[in-house]
């Protein structure tokens, strides 16, 4: 059927096809996992090829080559899933492979798709905000991937180191396609940040991404899993980029889903004095769980 539909020639290049064409998952089958021949296409090997496990886009090629094969499938799944309305999105990507460009890269996309305004990252520590809002990074991972400017003549980016104010980013930065601030300021200023997410979907009718970055550091007590349902129940997009499914802080994050992979006997003890002076061991026994986050991605 995809021959016949195709004229028998390549729908990329349109050569003529012969034995050993490919039958082509245009969303590819890492985002998708169907496979529905109408949602399909005839490429010869080499197109197909060529195109991998990568989503094409009409609005712009961008030098895909130069991200990992992780990176990419992580970028592709972003995008899909906010087509699709998703609206709480977690990754997995190994410590070190790139989560930065992830981000950059994704944002500029659906920027340019008009799914989103601009992109808000959360990190744990100032130094990582420092490195993921840095000009020249950012315009180097431009100059690698080919990105084209958004939001103005080049891909301006805005660092929040005071409590943010109104407007939000200020108006001198109001082309800032990329601003970062620390999770812990997100946490103190979650009213703020609601009314900006507000305001970003009246004013471009698209509403903000907003990364969590290096969430399984966040916090030890992960007080900003509250601070993103609010934002999402705003209308933001969020996303949770992560280096383990796993949370050491045996706490679900709210609006993600999380599976019990291993449950264990634990037994407590403790001391205490009587006011007549016995003293007396308190014995208690339960089960500690270990939580695994269910990813829309995962790279190992």
């Amino acid at each position: 059927m995809l021959y016949e539909s195709a004229g028998g020639c390549c729908q990329a290049c349109g050569i003529q096809l012969e034995t050993g064409w490919h039958a082509d998952h245009i969303v590819p089958w890492a985002v998708s996992r169907t496979t529905n021949a109408f949602e399909m296409q005839a490429l010869c090997p080499n197109c197909n090829l060529k195109k991998g496990s990568r989503m094409t886009s009409d609005l712009v090629s961008i030098n895909r080559e130069r991200l990992r094969p992780g990176q990419r499938d992580a970028i592709d799944v972003i995008l899909q899933c906010v087509r699709n309305g998703k609206h709480n999105i977690a990754i997995v990507l190994p410590p070190g492979y790139g989560k930065s460009d992830v981000i950059r890269v994704s944002s500029v996309l659906l920027m340019l798709q008009k799914q989103i305004s601009r992109a808000l990252i959360l990190e744990p520590a100032e130094a990582l905000r420092k490195q993921i809002i840095n000009q020249k990074m950012m315009q180097e991972a431009a100059d690698r991937y080919n990105l084209p400017p958004v939001l103005g003549s080049k891909i301006q980016t805005y660092e929040v180191t005071t409590a943010p104010g109104s407007p939000f980013p200020p108006t001198r930065h109001a082309n800032a396609a990329f601003v970062s601030m620390t999770i812990q300021m997100a946490n103190a200023n979650v009213r703020r940040l609601i009314e900006w997410v507000l305001w970003e979907k009246k004013q471009q009718g698209v509403p903000p991404i907003i990364f969590v970055d290096e969430a399984h550091t966040g916090s030890d007590q992960n007080e900003w899993g509250s601070t993103t349902r609010h934002l999402k129940e705003a209308g933001a997009i969020i996303v949770l980029l992560t280096g383990t499914p796993y949370r050491a802080d045996s706490r679900r994050i709210e609006g993600f889903d999380f599976e019990v992979t291993e449950t264990m006997p634990v037994t407590l003890s403790r001391n205490r004095r009587e006011s007549h002076g016995k003293d007396v061991v308190d014995i208690y026994e339960g089960h500690r769980s270990v939580l695994r986050l269910v990813p829309d991605f995962e790279y190992s």
